[in-house]
């Protein structure tokens, strides 16, 4: 039974859709090319490959997968969602299986698609979930799109790292910042812990965050980071916890190495970012300012160099880069017009 009418409540008020452990997908192939209108109703189960080979919906619909159902999302994003009851950890771990089979099957079909992944909000959407991290999910997308670690969605406002803060357990965070470590150590991975939420007014809503952003006012009221809003929801000592576990792990990694310099020089000069941040790393490495204060005054001639190419060369840093252009400063920390690519250059001299 794919869809019921009102006179089959009373008969099976226990029915809550196709179920797997019922249901075979041979069975459903052939009740809909029997009754394909089921695709096209409002309260229907999506067989994107189907309704694409029947033509019910239109190819930028992708089978249906794109259309709004009655709570506001596509398919895409209720694919990220977990069970909203306390059950057992066997039942979330049963049904992060499942979606991931199909979301894996989608890609093979090129009915997902990477830029989905920011566009759709997904991995926001997966960090939302109270009771359950949905661990195999979320290395799925993010492996795959590492970049949406550090993506900024204005109508859910915040990244994923904040998003985190909404569930029950700490273990959401924890994977979330480890990920954001391992795919970018130079600097943002660490600066992903005090990152602001970017209220960007020129930026319009996407389709389907729209709905999100009423919801999400409450939250990040006072600007806060995903490490405030984490000490604030586990406590600081939890939260510490993770996070120096997280550093050591990966500071003692010959394959991931931290660039805690980068990390301090872009906490200075970035206004997105806390200045928590710079009293962090300094707290953890307070040697780092009398280092680059001697490499500042070490080579005098670099500065010449480094500001004729600058404006020009902003845009041509690495992939864990994209500060440029920032201006010329003799100082660090105090004042956030550091000029970023003259510090870099004259570290780059000495190694």
């Amino acid at each position: 039974m794919i869809c019921f009418a009102k006179d089959d409540l009373e008969n099976n008020y226990d029915y809550h859709g196709l179920d797997d452990s019922r249901d075979t997908e041979a069975e459903v192939e052939t009740a809909i090319r029997f009754f394909p209108e089921v695709l096209s109703r409002k309260k229907q189960i999506e067989k994107a490959r189907l309704a694409l080979e029947l033509g019910l919906f239109e190819e930028e619909e992708r089978g249906g997968l794109l259309l709004k159902g009655n709570g506001g999302s596509n398919v895409l994003r209720n694919l990220m969602l977990s069970d909203n009851r306390l059950y057992t950890r066997e039942h979330h771990e049963s049904i992060d299986d499942k979606y991931l089979r199909i979301l894996v099957q989608l890609r093979k079909m090129g009915l997902l698609k990477k830029e989905d992944i920011q566009r759709y909000g997904m991995l926001h959407e997966l960090c939302d979930q109270f009771f359950y991290f949905a661990e195999k999910r979320f290395r799925f997308l993010v492996e795959w799109d590492p970049s949406a670690l550090l993506f900024s969605n204005v109508a859910m406002r915040g990244i994923p790292l904040h998003y985190t803060t909404f569930s029950c357990s700490l273990r959401g965070f924890q994977l979330v910042y480890e990920y954001g470590i391992r795919h970018y150590p130079k600097n943002k991975g660490i600066n992903l812990l005090f990152k602001k939420e970017e209220d960007d007014e020129d930026d319009e809503d996407d389709e389907d965050d729209k709905d999100d952003k009423d919801d999400k006012d409450d939250y990040n009221e006072d600007n806060q980071t995903p490490f405030q809003a984490a000490c604030k929801k586990f406590g600081y000592v939890q939260v510490m916890k993770v996070i120096e576990d997280t550093l050591v792990r990966y500071t003692s990694s010959d394959n991931t190495p931290i660039n805690f310099v980068e990390a301090l020089l872009i906490a200075a000069i970035d206004d997105n970012i806390h200045l928590d941040c710079v009293y962090f790393i300094l707290r953890r490495h307070p040697d780092l300012l009398v280092t680059l204060t001697l490499l500042s005054l070490s080579t005098p001639a670099a500065a010449s160099t480094s500001m004729a190419g600058s404006n020009n060369n902003s845009n041509e840093d690495d992939a864990d880069n994209d500060y440029g252009g920032l201006g010329n400063s003799d100082t660090l920390v105090t004042k956030r017009t550091l000029d970023y690519q003259e510090t870099k250059l004259r570290i780059m001299k000495q190694n």
